[in-house]
């Protein structure tokens, strides 16, 4: 009797150990099968921190010379109205940045709209210009300053967000005028403006853009708080693009 009892607590005994034994095996794969998982699966790649998330530098004294030099200052703004920082432009999927004032250019690399990087803040609206004040050239500039782009209105830095007045056109400066400067302007509105009834330029017409002045917009405007807030600009000069750009524009 003893001995069967004996027998019936060691086969009890050993089930135990088998299950546990069993358990424990099974944890095992589950670990492995996991880091396995772990191994295969790729880690996802770091995201680069947006352009926008950097903010545009001021405009220190050694900037403000270069637009003197270039005379953007006064041809463009008066040197009592000069905004405080510097615009960054970004043209075709980055392919070319624009982080410092006189950038050279060929009209090719910049044939459409820059997004931009500015100073924003809450609950302001913004307008973007792009003037070039060398038209037809710098020694007789009767049509300056020529209105490339503009658009009020914008929430933040994204200029398809805010009104089109005046479609991008890129620069065509004409064959044997030189270098011309192509400026761009940020202005920080006091007001959202109503501009339902102002006239609509598309990107292919000319007629409008001749002796634009952002000074006497401003009036048109009435908005006494708006402010020049940042600055860019670009030179270019004729090149084999010109008469491409040129021919799809129309009167």
């Amino acid at each position: 009797m003893q001995l069967l009892l004996l027998v019936s607590v060691l086969v009890l005994l050993c089930s135990t150990l088998g299950v546990a034994a069993a358990d424990s095996n099974a944890a095992d794969d589950s670990a492995a099968a996991a880091a396995a998982d772990a191994q295969a699966t790729p880690a996802a790649p770091a995201k680069e921190a947006p352009q926008h998330s950097v903010p545009p530098p001021p405009l220190t004294p050694e900037r403000m010379q270069v637009l003197l030099a270039h005379g953007v200052v006064p041809d463009v703004v008066p040197s009592a109205r000069v905004p405080t920082s510097l615009l960054k432009l970004s043209f075709g999927a980055d392919a070319l940045r624009v982080a410092e004032l006189g950038l050279r250019v060929s009209p090719g690399q910049v044939l459409e709209r820059p997004r931009l990087n500015y100073n924003v803040h809450a609950n302001k609206f913004y307008t973007v210009a792009m003037v070039d004040p060398d038209a037809p050239s710098r020694a007789r500039p009767v049509n300056a300053q020529w209105l490339h782009w503009l658009v009020v209105n914008i929430p933040g830095r994204d200029a398809m967000r805010g009104d089109i007045l005046v479609e991008y056109a890129p620069p065509t400066p004409p064959e044997g005028t030189g270098t011309h400067r192509y400026v761009f302007l940020v202005l920080e509105q006091g007001k959202h403006w109503d501009v339902a009834s102002a006239p609509h330029i598309t990107r292919t017409t000319t007629s409008g853009r001749a002796k634009w002045s952002w000074e006497r917009f401003l009036q048109q405007m009435n908005d006494p708080l708006a402010k020049l807030q940042a600055i860019n600009f670009l030179l270019a000069e004729y090149d084999e693009s010109v008469p491409q750009i040129q021919s799809q524009m129309t009167d």
